[in-house]
Parts: structure tokens; sequence; C-alpha cells
């Protein structure tokens, strides 16, 4: 083992730990889009569909 490398693995465990809370809210935050998009998508099928007859 080299010396000094401790800190270092230390570091190395922090930012694999803020790694891995990053993707989760990136995943959230995707799910959130789909959601916005399917309503949003929804909203604008029932104006289409519910639009006054010329």
């Amino acid at each position: 083992m080299l010396i000094g490398t401790d800190p270092i693995e230390a570091e190395i465990v922090y930012l694999q730990s803020r790694i891995c809370t990053l993707e989760q809210c990136i995943c959230e935050l995707l799910v959130k889009n789909e959601l916005l998009r399917s309503t949003l998508s929804r909203g604008a099928f029932l104006s289409w569909v519910n639009r006054p007859q010329s």
C-alpha cells in the first residue's frame, strides 16, 4: 500500500456517493419530465378534441 492513499480512498468513496445521489436526482427529474410531457400532451389532445366545430 502506498503512503498517503487513505485520504484519496476516502475522497473516492465520498465522490462515488455524490455521483449516486446525482444519478438518483437525474432519474427523478426524467420521470417528472415524462409526467409533465404526458400531461401537456393529454391537455393538448383534449383541447383539440373539445375545440369548437366550425
